[in-house]
């Protein structure tokens, strides 16, 4: 379900980490979680062209997930952002 998650919200390795390390139980997946994502608003039901909403819930236990259509928000970095990210990985190559 991560690796989907990843895809469909193209979250960052940074963004990934802080969900996964987070000590907010509604920032995990749980057994049998639902992740549902539409693209048409959930107030207007105008149609984006790609997925643009997603909720999450957990329905053996309410209290471990958000139950309300957040927008999903794709990060754009500039070529200066790229650097800075890049700079801040470990290098797994001496070289």
């Amino acid at each position: 379900m991560w690796a989907f998650r990843i895809t469909l919200e193209q979250l960052s390795p940074q963004r990934y980490a802080e969900l996964d390390l987070s000590d907010d139980p509604r920032d995990h997946i749980h057994n049998c979680q639902i992740l549902h994502y539409t693209r048409e608003h959930p107030e207007t039901q105008e149609l984006a062209p790609n997925y643009r909403w997603m909720r999450s819930v957990c329905p053996t236990d309410l209290s471990q997930s958000r139950n309300n259509w957040e927008p999903v928000i794709r990060q754009l970095y500039t070529n200066d952002d790229l650097l800075a990210l890049v700079a801040k990985t470990p290098r797994l190559i001496a070289g």
